[in-house]
């Protein structure tokens, strides 16, 4: 991997490493990628049967008792081995109960016919099982219309039907005795076309008729419905063409301007959820989605519809924008596979060449005819060389990581600088008051809450809880509610100032459960609300983590809606009241703008594929389990159950409290945010991300919500999770917010700075003299500026520092030289505003004067831009409107680390057929990238 660092020149590495102790000894810490975690099945002790879901019954939890020495129940791992070869569903169990709209067992179907009746008259003609394949077309395609039907026939599929859109196909449809309904629109175009579908679904879905929306683009090899999971809303296709691409993965991003126990945090990616090819299944959920789709559709002229759909099934409600609630499922990509993964894997790849796909979308090719006619040869007429016809295009495929590796200055740095908070802001009520909006598109999710029980007389815990949410006044219909902080002796000075801001705030309905017998005598006084001591022997931070959520998991089968916070918050109003409670889980972003906090539809680019370069998708940056709410629901309890199986499964009894926290964000993000797929089940819970700007995380507090600029906004609260010198911050933020006093938050610097109250605040100083000095031409940080030129400056590339002090820059010119108080630092001052730039970890950390705002530069003069994108002048511009967005590192687990072998690609970086396993971004390779500075 070739890549460019301020600690030198870049250098061709082929990095190897075989032993766990030569990872240790790297100056950051190892970075997980982690794979979909194992479907995890809980049996634990009974608690009463009074706290059990009627369907799907959550997993069964022991209430805490207050003796010490509990031990927790390690879930077995899953003995079933997943074949990818096989398309026919493998049994699987857990997840969300579909809300069917007709009851599997209900007599009378379809439904709602009264408003419909023409549509009812079709589908009982055609469904089978109550379910129909659904392709919407006009007459200019009845030439590929033909050859689907006859695929379809082929494939001996029957119900299949036609949304005629113009007057002419239904007396061709009748030729041919093809079923239709007939909906005349005059929409003309493939994209214009294709956006009608949504609203045609939704007819389908109120009737009660499940739904295989199918492009004409698709060759249907066998019966699509024999190879459906059934435990979703939504099974799709994704553009996907390995694990990691297909299902989702996960990266580290990395921001160094947040010093080193801030710059790393997780985030999750995955290629379009293709609108050409999808199940829904006649479930409330589904309908909510196509009702939000139709509308976008409607009321969003310029939206592409893969776009739309990509964004509704990938991403959590926010604000008003209340999602679908679905549980979805991404289907098998070797069995409903796309065009890429046809004709640059399974022609070449020799164990594939035998294998009979269920279906094959032509969307990656143009033209399509051809390639679709390829496959019909292949598979229907037997003609095993029909997939041969292009012998010079390339095959193998490029995993993203690749792909993208000359692109950090965008696909990271720009990312992690970025500072776009209209939807936020817009979505503050009048007054920038956080309260809860209405949903934008008419939608309205319902969670299943599970009833509150009685509490036992030994059972401590439950009655504490009872009399804490007893403190807050709620409507008879809510489940009672309250906050739960955890800690230890080491935790009393954090929580102390939690609870001075819950008093300030008006918040009373607060218990602080202690995990050792000298937490609440440290407190006092300051206890204003509940306290309960429940010592534990599990004193390791793994043992903490899994006694944290088994105790959620209790008071979640006990009826309680809890809101779980780290000692680290400070509460400037009631949260309660901004809760918006149509999820399992609400959860505070890890983000600091709207791309990272809600998600983003981003761009890999692979010149490979030509007219099809660009992969769409999306990204969106990890929740954090130390602040969220979680519903009293069967589908929360299940996360929680799922959450204490992760804690107990690491077994690293010597693991800091802080890698502790990086597992415990990378398994809550993967849980809520990995689709269901192989033999992996998703619990279902519905997220909801809160207001960043009213859940606040200490990088947006102290990168942006302290300047002047958003002074007019009032936080509901802060947690301090960003930074290890946490009671410094938190006595900020309460005096910035109770006292009224904002010295102490404008004099903290941004960086965290390991937790050591007398280190000096860095200065950031802009007067004096910048102007180049001769003597800078022997100082070693303006030689490497040079050395290094050009570098990329908040993702766009084109700054360059040259000799005597000239800066060039794609906004204008300007000048640099060594800061004339700082000889660690450098000035460059360019279109009218200052900027002090320190090195760190490879790149450089740009502190703008009068603002502070942060921006990321990095060294591009070794980054091969040419050849992987030729257009790259054009689209360096464009990289920070998100075009092309990707990640920064992707590092596979240790014990993959461990058992490292032979690389997976040949010296082309294509794919090769080798095979060995990493829980990574795709089950068959790994890849790492280092820089010169962590070594």
């Amino acid at each position: 991997v070739s890549h460019s660092t301020l600690g030198g020149a870049a250098s061709q590495r082929h990095i190897i490493l075989p032993k766990k102790t030569l990872l240790e000894g790297l100056r950051t810490p190892p970075l997980r990628i982690l794979a979909a975690p194992p479907s995890v099945r809980i049996s634990e002790r009974s608690i009463s049967d009074t706290t059990r879901a009627s369907s799907p019954p959550p997993p069964e939890t022991q209430p805490v008792p207050s003796a010490a020495g509990n031990s927790i129940l390690r879930p077995a791992a899953s003995q079933q081995r997943f074949d990818e070869l096989n398309c026919t569903p493998q049994v699987t169990s857990g997840g969300r109960a579909l809300d069917m709209i007709v009851p599997a067992v209900a007599s009378e179907w379809p439904v709602n016919c009264a408003s419909n009746e023409e549509l009812c008259a079709v589908v009982r003609k055609v469904a089978v099982n109550r379910e129909v394949l659904v392709a919407v077309c006009n007459s200019a395609v009845i030439g590929q219309l033909d050859k689907w039907v006859d695929a379809n026939q082929r494939a001996h599929i029957t119900n299949m039907l036609i949304i005629a859109i113009d007057e002419r196909l239904p007396s061709l449809l009748d030729q041919r005795g093809v079923a239709y309904w007939r909906r005349v629109d005059k929409a003309l175009g493939s994209h214009k076309i294709s956006a009608q579908k949504f609203k045609f679904v939704r007819a389908f879905l109120e009737i009660g008729v499940s739904v295989i929306m199918s492009d004409i683009d698709v060759v249907y090899i066998q019966n699509p419905f024999d190879y459906l999971h059934r435990d979703a809303d939504i099974e799709g296709t994704t553009d996907g063409w390995d694990d990691g691409s297909a299902y989702g993965w996960m990266e580290q991003l990395d921001d160094p301007s947040l010093g080193d126990y801030g710059r790393f945090r997780p985030a999750m990616r995955i290629t379009a959820w293709n609108s050409g090819l999808w199940y829904a299944r006649a479930t409330r959920a589904s309908l909510r989605l196509m009702t939000i789709l139709a509308y976008r559709m409607e009321h969003e002229p310029n939206t592409w519809d893969q776009a739309a759909f990509g964004e509704e099934v990938a991403r959590p409600a926010r604000d008003g924008h209340h999602a679908a609630g679905l549980v979805k499922r991404a289907l098998n990509y070797w069995c409903f596979a796309n065009s890429k993964t046809v004709f640059r894997r399974m022609k070449a790849e020799p164990h594939l060449l035998n294998h009979r796909p269920v279906v094959v979308h032509a969307n990656y090719h143009q033209p399509k005819e051809p390639r679709m006619r390829a496959v019909f040869d292949r598979w229907h007429l037997g003609r095993r060389d029909a997939l041969s016809r292009w012998e010079s295009e390339p095959v193998g495929v490029v995993p993203a990581p690749v792909l993208e590796k000359d692109f950090l200055h965008s696909i990271n740095d720009g990312f992690v600088s970025g500072a776009d908070t209209r939807n936020a802001m817009s979505a503050l009520s009048a007054g920038r008051r956080c309260a809860p909006l209405p949903s934008t598109h008419n939608v309205k999710v319902s969670t299943n809450k599970l009833p509150a029980s009685e509490c036992s007389a030994t059972d401590e815990l439950c009655s504490a809880a009872r009399r804490a949410a007893s403190l807050r006044a709620s409507s008879s219909t809510r489940a009672p509610e309250l906050m739960l902080v955890m800690g230890t002796l080491k935790d009393s000075p954090a929580i102390k100032l939690l609870l001075r801001s819950a008093s300030s705030a008006g918040v009373s309905n607060l218990l602080v459960l202690a995990t050792d017998d000298k937490l609440l005598p440290q407190l006092g006084g300051a206890t204003n609300s509940v306290g309960l001591s429940l010592p534990t022997s599990s004193a390791s931070a793994d043992g903490l983590l899994a006694f944290k959520w088994r105790v959620l998991a209790q008071l979640l089968s006990q009826g309680f809606g809890v809101l779980y916070t780290d000692p680290s918050t400070v509460l400037v109003s009631d949260p309660f009241e901004a809760l918006y409670r149509d999820a399992d889980i609400e959860a505070m972003s890890l983000g600091w703008d709207d791309p990272s906090s809600y998600g983003y539809n981003h761009v890999i680019d692979d010149p490979s594929m030509g007219f099809t370069r660009f992969c769409h998708g999306s990204r969106i940056v990890g929740y954090e389990p130390s602040l969220f709410f979680a519903s009293p629901t069967p589908e929360a309890l299940a996360l929680a159950s799922r959450m204490q199986a992760h804690a107990a499964a690491e077994s690293l009894s010597s693991a800091s409290r802080w890698e502790m926290a990086r597992l415990e964000r990378e398994a809550f993000l993967s849980e809520l945010w990995m689709p269901s797929h192989k033999l992996y089940v998703s619990t279902g819970a519905i997220v909801r991300v809160l207001n960043y700007m009213c859940f606040v995380n200490s990088k947006f507090m102290f990168r942006q919500l302290r300047h002047d600029k958003l002074s007019s906004v009032t936080p509901v609260l802060v947690t301090i999770n960003y930074h290890t010198d946490v009671e410094r911050r938190m006595q900020a933020v309460f005096d910035r917010y109770h006292e009224h006093n904002k010295a102490l938050l404008q004099a903290l610097p941004l960086a965290d700075n390991a937790g050591d109250p007398s280190q000096s605040v860095p200065a950031n100083p802009c007067d004096g003299a910048r102007s180049w000095m001769a003597s800078a031409e022997a100082n070693d940080l303006a030689k490497r500026a040079i050395a290094e030129s050009p570098w990329a400056w908040g993702g766009v590339a084109g700054f360059e520092f040259a000799r005597g002090g000239e800066l060039r820059t794609p906004w204008g010119a300007g000048h640099w030289g060594v800061h004339s108080e700082l000889p660690d630092t450098l000035f460059a001052d360019f279109v009218g505003s200052k900027h002090n730039l320190r090195f760190s970890h490879g790149v450089a950390v740009s502190n703008r004067c009068g603002d502070s705002n942060v921006v990321l530069l990095r060294s591009v003069k070794n980054a091969n831009l040419a050849s992987s994108f030729p257009g790259y002048d054009a689209f360096a511009w464009m990289s920070v409107a998100a075009i092309f967005a990707g990640m920064f590192a992707w590092p596979c687990a240790f014990a993959a680390l461990r058992s490292w072998g032979s690389s997976n690609y040949d010296s082309k970086g294509l794919f090769s057929p080798r095979q060995w396993t990493c829980g990574a971004y795709d089950q068959s390779w790994a890849y790492v990238l280092l820089d010169s500075s962590t070594l």
